[in-house]
């Protein structure tokens, strides 16, 4: 989320963002409330957007979720590696590995944040 803000050169117009993005980019970095609790939005599922736009990311119906469990569970990973070969993307030598689960340990001081919320 901090590439469009700092790493990317403004002087290309192709890399500026609307005046509206750059808001919603910047308040959402420096964990600022979006919306007011009289003008949040209502997700597609029927809940209340949260001040701070966390919603958007969580809510099922609306994240990218199946797509990322799809793509990295086995139903896609026999494809690429037949296509991505031929493709010239990669050797036939090489495989198409999926992410592993827990590859990242948890955070201490994370876990101990929610288990507080139960």
């Amino acid at each position: 989320m901090s590439l469009p803000l700092i790493h990317m050169s403004r002087s290309n117009p192709k890399h500026r963002l609307s005046n509206i993005d750059f808001i919603i980019m910047l308040k959402r970095k420096l964990l600022l409330p979006l919306y007011s609790p009289t003008t949040a939005s209502t997700c597609k599922c029927g809940a209340k957007h949260d001040l701070f736009g966390q919603h958007a990311f969580r809510c099922t119906l609306i994240s990218k979720k199946i797509a990322h469990d799809y793509i990295n569970t086995s139903g896609l990973q026999p494809t690429l590696q037949n296509i991505l070969p031929t493709a010239g993307i990669i050797s036939s030598s090489s495989v198409v590995r999926t992410e592993q689960p827990n590859h990242i340990p948890i955070n201490p001081l994370r876990a101990r944040h929610l288990h507080a919320k139960k």
